[in-house]
């Protein structure tokens, strides 16, 4: 009998932290969101200047290749 109780407690404190958990995400999306944008843009000026580097190397090995 005590067992099984200790199993509801289990439970039911489980269900509790899960609901605090999702409640705290939910409180905080539009920071989440910021900071998801953030880094979205980091990487899309990442990949620019990764692409940049690509062609200014590629530009160069092909004059490179005309000489």
């Amino acid at each position: 009998m005590e067992r099984a109780m200790q199993d509801q407690a289990h439970k039911a404190a489980d269900a509790l932290a899960a609901t605090s958990v999702v409640s705290a995400i939910t409180a905080n999306i539009p920071l989440i969101t910021e900071w998801l944008q953030l880094v979205a843009a980091v990487i899309g000026i990442l990949s620019g200047l990764a692409a940049l580097r690509f062609y200014l190397k590629r530009t160069k090995a092909l004059d490179d290749d005309k000489q």
